[in-house]
């Protein structure tokens, strides 16, 4: 689980991934010290506990998570760490007793759906011009866990 103390290096990650949600050090302060997070960090330790990945889910309400950002630096990206992050979250929420977990994706964001798709999440439906910069579609996927 991340802490207080990775959110700085959670918030510059976002800002380097192209198709992640930049965070603000604030909005990552938040979500690591609530209890209704699960916010979960890849490090390397052999490189000075770098940063490699994170993922982030909120608890809306009765067992339904929600992801809101998983990013992996560009140089570890293809290498399945996204894949390892996700299956936690959704470990650690099945063991919160969650009954669903979902997302929007942009349209376009093939290497993501293709992710998510993986580990069993099917497509539930659509958001038009959710995304700005540039604008696009959302794509909800959803898994019932």
């Amino acid at each position: 689980m991340a802490e207080r103390k990775d959110a700085a290096a959670i918030q510059s990650l976002t800002a380097s991934v192209p198709n992640a949600s930049a965070w603000t050090q604030a909005v990552t302060e938040r979500a690591v010290e609530s209890s209704g997070h699960i916010v979960l960090i890849a490090e390397d330790a052999g490189a000075g506990q770098a940063l490699l990945g994170f993922i982030a889910a909120h608890d809306l309400s009765g067992g339904e998570y929600e992801i809101e950002n998983l990013a992996v630096g560009l140089p570890w990206q293809r290498q399945g760490l996204a894949a390892k992050l996700l299956h936690e979250l959704m470990t650690r929420a099945r063991s919160r007793r969650a009954a669903k977990i979902f997302l929007e994706v942009r349209e376009s964001n093939a290497a993501a759906r293709a992710l998510y798709a993986a580990a069993g999440f099917h497509e539930s439906g659509r958001r038009s011009g959710y995304y700005s910069k540039p604008d696009e579609d959302a794509i909800l996927l959803t898994l019932q866990v």
